[in-house]
């Protein structure tokens, strides 16, 4: 009996020394894959970040409008998660949903809690410095593939000394590896840049009111923009995109345009009537929009006719309605045209398109 108590009592010591081996080693070697992998993001996370500076001012007693997570006590950096619409934060176009906040007023976040950075923020008084911290490897940096650069002017007139977007990137010092083209990364609704309808998020800022911002920094932007009145021209550089023109050889081509509910399509037409039974139209591209929807899309061209809009043909259709459908708020437009190539006097329609460009120049008297 007691041989078979001490067999018991030694198996039940081995089987749990062996269970306790196999957690801690494979606890050991957890932590130290998580090390090797936090020490391998943070220095990946400090060569790909970008530094901004935002003064806030605001009435009394009116809240600033920013809402945060984060803080040691919730395990990630305080990160901007929300703006008030209207509030000071949001009209101000300087701040971005999803950045992280590094300082307030000088003091830095690292150390503090959730609460004790929300205190901070609500008796900062009627102004605050904020530090912000934005990620230099966002993909509306990048130029998106199979597209070409385009340029355009774009005025636009001040609202409470703001034009809508929020800008990032710029010149970096002697930093060159966190240099970034001035880059559209917002656009705030119902701005002027909003109502304005050719702007997108990932154009480029060339200019401002005539001054070029191409090595310039982010800071010297934001005042150039400031100090503007009343209005202020954007010189832009916008994508295209590359289309193989081998479609164009066919008789009828489908085309399709993504504009988004509030995006300007940008198509101007004229209209030819059939003078025999005189209800026949046809309609023509005349100009397409620079830095418009149907401009981006690269697959129309001035003297391309119009046979359908999104499935609705348009011979019977009169003029003040086929303008209703192309500006219909839908996200993608369909348009079937005959290429300028594959009509019957093409080389009359050019010859027509030439010489009202060069009326509208003032070429011609």
């Amino acid at each position: 009996m007691e041989f078979l108590s001490n067999f018991f009592l030694s198996f039940f010591f081995i089987y749990n020394y062996n269970i306790f081996k196999r957690l801690y080693f494979r606890d050991k070697t957890s932590r130290c894959l998580c090390k090797i992998f936090k020490k391998h993001n943070t220095n990946d996370d400090s060569k790909a970040k970008g530094i901004v500076d935002i003064y806030l001012q605001r009435s009394i007693n009116c809240p600033f409008g920013i809402g945060l997570t984060g803080g040691t006590d919730q395990l990630h950096p305080p990160s901007i998660t929300f703006l008030r619409p209207g509030s000071v934060a949001h009209v101000s176009d300087q701040l971005r949903i999803g950045e992280q906040l590094k300082q307030v007023n000088g003091i830095a976040l690292n150390n503090l809690t959730h609460q004790q950075i929300m205190t901070l923020l609500r008796n900062s008084g009627n102004c605050v410095y904020l530090q912000v911290e934005y990620n230099l490897d966002d993909n509306d940096f990048k130029q998106p593939t199979n597209t070409r650069l385009a340029y355009a002017d774009i005025r636009l007139m001040k609202e409470n000394n703001r034009i809508g977007i929020t800008l990032r990137g710029g010149a970096y010092g002697p930093d060159r590896e966190k240099l970034r083209p001035l880059t559209i990364m917002n656009i705030r609704t119902g701005s002027p840049a909003y109502r304005e309808k050719r702007l997108r998020i990932g154009d480029r800022v060339l200019g401002i009111n005539g001054a070029d911002v191409f090595n310039a920094t982010l800071a010297a932007a934001q005042k150039l923009l400031f100090e503007a009145v009343n209005t202020v021209v954007l010189t832009i550089e916008y994508y295209i995109n590359t289309i193989d023109m081998t479609y164009r050889n066919n008789n009828c081509v489908c085309v399709k345009i993504e504009k988004g509910f509030n995006l300007d399509i940008g198509i101007e037409l004229i209209c030819e009537i059939d003078h025999t039974n005189k209800t026949t139209y046809a309609f023509f591209i005349d100009h397409l929009v620079p830095a418009s929807a149907a401009d981006r899309c690269g697959a129309l061209f001035p003297g391309d006719q119009i046979i359908a809009i999104n499935g609705c043909k348009l011979d019977f259709i009169p003029f003040s309605d086929v303008y209703r459908l192309l500006q219909a708020s839908l996200p993608i437009t369909y348009l079937e045209i005959i290429p300028v190539n594959q009509q019957r006097y093409p080389i009359f329609l050019r010859f027509l398109f030439h010489l009202k460009y060069l009326l509208n120049s003032n070429l011609l008297s």
